[in-house]
């Protein structure tokens, strides 16, 4: 069983989810990547699911210290292990506290399932933006994150730099 470094399974085709994984692999440089419908994904999420519950197909997940997070929580831990990105960690995870799990999942699955449609319209919007606006936008915590993140859709499997981090 693959225990040693997290791993990040994400949906290898959605613009949001590689902007994502392009946020992570610049602010932490431990997790490893791979795709949601990988036969490593399958073999590392098919270990550790109840036997029970079927294998996720729509959200990323996060494999750390032999646990795997789904949903609002992947995105929480994820977070965690990028320091400088504490911030904007702490005001998600108090916006957890304040609306709970159910809302936070809910929240995800939102954005999870409109994520095609949210990254083309944040694109579209923030090149309608005046520059000196955009980089004000970019500097307040949570917007500013979700901004790049949809901005940030290219796929860094290609780049050498980071050869070593996608199985």
């Amino acid at each position: 069983m693959y225990t040693f470094k997290p791993m990040f399974f994400y949906d290898a085709e959605c613009a949001l989810c590689n902007g994502f994984v392009k946020l992570l692999l610049r602010n932490n440089d431990t997790i490893k990547f791979s795709a949601l419908d990988s036969d490593v994904s399958k073999f590392v999420i098919g270990q550790n699911l109840p036997s029970k519950v079927s294998a996720p197909t729509d959200t990323s997940v996060l494999y750390k210290n032999g646990r795997l997070y789904f949903e609002y929580e992947c995105v929480l831990e994820s977070l965690d292990l990028c320091p400088l990105l504490g911030t904007e960690t702490k005001l998600l995870r108090l916006l957890n506290k304040l609306i709970g799990n159910k809302l936070s999942n809910k929240l995800y699955r939102l954005v999870s399932n409109n994520r095609y449609y949210l990254s083309n319209k944040m694109l579209r919007l923030l090149y309608r933006l005046p520059l000196l606006f955009r980089l004000l936008v970019y500097k307040i915590p949570l917007i500013g994150l979700f901004m790049e993140v949809c901005t940030n859709d290219i796929c860094e499997l290609e780049n050498p730099k980071y050869k070593d981090r996608f199985i």
